[in-house]
Parts: structure tokens; sequence; C-alpha cells
């Protein structure tokens, strides 16, 4: 999977590795987008990076972390 987490790149929040672009961006766009424009509009992401961010959401303990990265966000 190329969902990593790495301390001081983007506050530490889990993103789409080789990239400073945040599960959390990725999933919010996910929700009013698709798959054709994300891609367009984020030149360096694939189709795999995609699916990895849609089973890294898979997991219950991931959905909430990235819930949390959202609500932090919107609250800044």
């Amino acid at each position: 999977m190329a969902i990593v987490k790495t301390p001081g790149v983007c506050g530490g929040s889990a993103r789409v590795d080789n990239t400073r672009i945040s599960v959390w961006i990725i999933w919010r766009w996910m929700e009013m987008n698709s798959d054709v424009d994300i891609l367009d509009w984020y030149p360096t992401l694939k189709q795999s990076d995609l699916d990895d961010v849609r089973k890294y959401l898979e997991v219950d303990d991931n959905l909430a972390e990235i819930a949390k990265d959202i609500q932090e966000n919107e609250d800044a």
C-alpha cells in the first residue's frame, strides 16, 4: 500500500507515498468528484494511489483518524 505517515511531513498525517498529498484531502475530493477529475487535478497521482486511499479508509481506525484530520483542518 502506498499510504505512509512521516513525522514532519503533512503534519504526520497519512499521505500518498512520495507526495505531500494527504489522504484526508483526497477523501474530501472523492466525496464530490470522479477519479478522472482527481487525477486531472493531481497529475502526480495514479489510479492505484486512489485505490490505496480507498483500501486505507476501509479500516475503521483509519477512517476515524482521517475524519479527525478533516475536523482539525476545518477548525484551523
